[in-house]
């Protein structure tokens, strides 16, 4: 059985490292019980319902990201719709970068005349078209930005980081 469990499947050795995880968690860093969620600290160990709600929204957004190179991919519009959609603040960071990637990819397939993308910060952005006649720039989609819902209306001169998307 010993031999057995050495040459565990990657998936079920992932499991078991996850577990490991969540109990020392649940545990904290001394071996007690972790403080209230209110009370934590930086570089203490974080409460399981930090954790749980963590990895909730972790399965969201993967379960979107399925939907979008799967379900959706025929159509980008509501991939695009969709992925803008998700809460990635405290997603795993591996998640957020494929999400992002993915919400990009899909934008780039909508068929709009020389798009912009916008990087913000890490797992937010948009995507902005030009206005015709002006120096303005219109929001198409969004990722993590919730004050840039689209149809916005942006200076050009405030976004710094600007890029023709590919």
């Amino acid at each position: 059985m010993e031999a057995r469990a050495a040459h565990a499947h990657p998936t079920l050795r992932s499991f078991q490292e996850l577990h490991t995880y969540l109990e020392r968690a649940r545990l904290g860093a001394r071996g007690g019980p972790t403080p209230h969620p209110e009370t934590h600290q930086p570089g203490e160990a974080c409460s399981g319902v930090a954790i749980t709600e963590a990895a909730r929204k972790t399965r969201l957004a993967l379960d979107a990201l399925w939907a979008a190179r799967k379900s959706l991919h025929r159509d980008p519009a509501a991939a695009v719709e969709l992925l803008a959609a998700v809460d990635l603040d405290g997603v795993d960071p591996r998640t957020v970068e494929q999400v992002y990637g993915e919400w990009l990819r899909q934008c780039a397939r909508l068929g709009l005349e020389r798009p912009y993308k916008y990087h913000a910060a890490f797992g937010r952005g948009a995507v902005l078209v030009r206005v015709r006649g002006s120096d303005r720039l219109r929001v198409v989609s969004s990722i993590g930005l919730p004050d840039w819902p689209p149809g916005t209306s942006v200076p050009r001169r405030e976004l710094p980081g600007l890029r023709p998307l590919r």
